[in-house]
C-alpha cells in the first residue's frame, strides 16, 4: 500500500537475499508495476573486501580495537560459531556476510 514499508524476515540461509534480488530485478511474474524498491545487494556492501579471508580474519583486518578473545566473544554473542568464524566470507550466506 502507498506509503508503507515492508521487510523480509527469516533465518540465515533461507533465501531472503535471493528473493530481494529477484524482486529488485523484477524477475517475479505478476509483480506489481510502479512500486519503488530499494535493495542494497551483498555484492555492493562487500565491494573491495577480500572474500577469501575467514570471517575472523576479516574482523581482524578491519582494525577492531579488541583483543582476540574479546573479538571472538563479541562475534559469538551475535551468533558466530567457531565453524562460521573459520569459513571464508565468500561461503557465508548474505545475512552472515
Amino acid at each position: 500500500a502507498k506509503g508503507h514499508r515492508y521487510g523480509v524476515v527469516g533465518s540465515n540461509g533461507s533465501g531472503k537475499s535471493t528473493l530481494m534480488g529477484r524482486i529488485a530485478s523484477k524477475d517475479i511474474a505478476g509483480f506489481p508495476e510502479g512500486l519503488t524498491l530499494v535493495h542494497l545487494s551483498n555484492e555492493k556492501i562487500l565491494q573491495g573486501v577480500d572474500r577469501s579471508l575467514t570471517a575472523r580474519d576479516y574482523v581482524c583486518s578491519r582494525g577492531a580495537a579488541l583483543e582476540e578473545g574479546s573479538r571472538t566473544e563479541a562475534l559469538a554473542a551475535v551468533g558466530f560459531s567457531g565453524e562460521l568464524l573459520e569459513k571464508p566470507v565468500r561461503e557465508l550466506s548474505g545475512g552472515w556476510q
